[in-house]
């Protein structure tokens, strides 16, 4: 057998773990046939069908069950050594990928970016705009800006200060329907939550608040859409306070005031913690979000 291409091994995971050949692709930014043709190859090398191929779609084999450890123990020892080099790397320049969500890239990104790169001109910046999270284990991301806790023990972290959040709604939404006063009433108007995101409904448990997805009446996962909806006039959102201060048409509602809030932080894996660049721009990042956490003028 010939040497094994570790990009395809790379593809066979993904495909294992998506199940679609389409969804692996884009998560791997190649194009189906590439994918098709290449995993094709693959088991040819190896002369096993990885696959089960039929009209239903794409399912692992026993023969790829019994690989997909081992693959993926392979792709985390590649990882650790790309973190390994990165971290070790000392010249004050190159490429940080940063993982933030949309709020984030929108409000506090571009002013924070500019600021840093007249300081800092040799360092490129990638920014990944995703709700999602980024796995920093697997290089999706060196540093990321999360509304939780990390809980991995080989995350380097560092505290902002919590992002304090109030249930808003527009003037115009106020004079047409009124001003919800309890949780009981908020319920009887047009909520705006996500869609697909459990978030909103899982915060609202923890405040022994019971709702449903189809308690919100416009259901959204782009946060950006869901203020533009709450200027609008088209509902009420829970949203940042903040952020919020800087629009004059919509009002900040009584309940649950002072109690609702996200937590901030700046995180980064240990293996490239000790790379300067890395290191720079977390603790800028810090320095400015700690007394402004916007990083509003």
């Amino acid at each position: 057998m010939d040497k094994l291409n570790w990009e395809w091994i790379r593809w066979f995971i993904a495909l294992s773990e998506h199940g679609s050949i389409n969804k692996a692709a884009a998560s791997l930014g190649v194009s189906q046939p590439t994918l098709s043709r290449n995993l094709a190859t693959l088991e040819h090398q190896l002369e096993l069908s990885l696959f089960k191929r039929s009209n239903q779609g794409i399912e692992i084999s026993e023969h790829g069950l019994k690989l997909l450890d081992a693959a993926r123990q392979m792709s985390k020892g590649a990882d650790q050594i790309l973190r390994t080099v990165q971290g070790s790397q000392q010249d004050i320049s190159g490429t940080i990928r940063i993982s933030v969500n949309e709020i984030i890239a929108f409000y506090v990104m571009p002013r924070l970016i500019s600021e840093f790169r007249r300081l800092y001109p040799r360092i490129q910046i990638e920014l990944v705009v995703s709700n999602s999270v980024s796995s920093l284990s697997k290089r999706e991301a060196d540093l990321a800006i999360r509304m939780f806790a990390p809980t991995q023990p080989d995350f380097v972290a560092k505290k902002l200060p919590d992002l304090p959040l109030s249930f808003y709604a527009s003037h115009d939404y106020i004079a047409l329907n009124g001003e919800p006063k309890t949780p009981e009433q908020l319920l009887q108007h047009s909520l705006i939550g996500f869609d697909q995101s459990t978030e909103s409904i899982e915060a609202a448990a923890r405040l022994g608040w019971k709702i449903k997805p189809e308690n919100f009446a416009i259901r959204c996962d782009n946060l950006l859409v869901s203020i533009q909806l709450l200027l609008s006039g088209a509902g009420v959102l829970a949203t940042h306070k903040g952020l919020a201060q800087q629009y004059r048409q919509i009002k900040e509602l009584e309940v649950f005031k002072d109690t609702l809030s996200l937590e901030y932080w700046l995180v980064c894996h240990h293996d490239v913690h000790t790379n300067p660049r890395i290191r720079l721009l977390m603790n800028y990042i810090s320095e400015q979000l700690s007394t402004n956490p916007y990083n509003l003028k």
